[in-house]
């Protein structure tokens, strides 16, 4: 996997929702991990959060930068590793990783500011996968990866 390059995270909020409600549990389903194609120009939805049934805020990141990370399997992407160590499931589903040996829990359809190696970065929980089988009990987590600063490169 190689994602490479700066990609810029946007917020928008909406000042005029009421056009926009929406089924609270039908929320992160519908939009979580959608790209959307502006003027030509990739964005990968990694939130989006309601204010009592109507979709006010959205996040978004530049490009469509997924990947599908595998419990126990360390990914290193320009000197960060980042591994998957377990997901949870039912009403409350997140998944739980470490990137550069500290450990996170984000909730699908969220996405956390981290830090390893002087590089920030932010993580979205696009959606969690436990393909479980009788010989393995395998999780997988597809996250988005957005650099926001990186050690000795100017933003």
């Amino acid at each position: 996997m190689k994602l490479e390059g700066m990609a810029y995270k946007y917020t928008f909020e909406f000042e005029d929702t009421s056009g926009m409600s929406y089924d609270d549990d039908e929320l992160q389903e519908d939009f979580n991990g959608v790209v959307l194609n502006i003027q030509g120009k990739d964005f990968l939805i990694t939130e989006v959060n309601d204010n009592s049934g109507t979709l006010d805020r959205m996040t978004l990141i530049a490009g469509d930068t997924t990947a599908s990370f595998v419990q126990d399997v360390p990914q290193t992407i320009d000197g960060v590793t980042i591994q998957v160590v377990d997901i949870t499931t039912g009403n409350d589903e997140e998944c739980g990783f470490t990137v550069g040996g500290v450990q996170h829990w984000v909730d699908v359809g969220t996405s956390k500011e981290v830090t390893a190696n002087g590089q920030t970065m932010t993580i979205g929980v696009i959606s969690t996968k436990a393909p479980n089988t009788k010989d393995s009990d395998t999780d997988i987590c597809e996250l988005s990866v957005c650099w926001l600063r990186r050690s000795g490169r100017k933003n």
